[in-house]
């Protein structure tokens, strides 16, 4: 089968698909596993990377190696 297109869309924003309810289920679960109450990450990991808002929130961690474990 060949795949011939022009342009290709990317939403990495949610202008057409809305992703939120996914990632808040991912990072609920993350914070649950290392026990950390998700009210201090909900108002920080919108748009960020794990690695990013892992840094912010459990700075004892190596946010790389915690990314790829949590499957960024």
């Amino acid at each position: 089968m060949e795949f011939v297109c022009e342009a290709i869309i990317f939403d990495l924003d949610g202008v057409l698909v809305d992703s939120r309810a996914l990632i808040e289920r991912h990072r609920r679960r993350w914070a649950a596993e290392h026990n950390i109450p998700f009210e201090e990450i909900e108002d920080v990991y919108h748009g960020r990377s794990s690695a990013d808002v892992i840094r912010e929130v459990a700075p004892h961690l190596d946010a790389e190696t915690a990314a790829r474990r949590a499957g960024d």
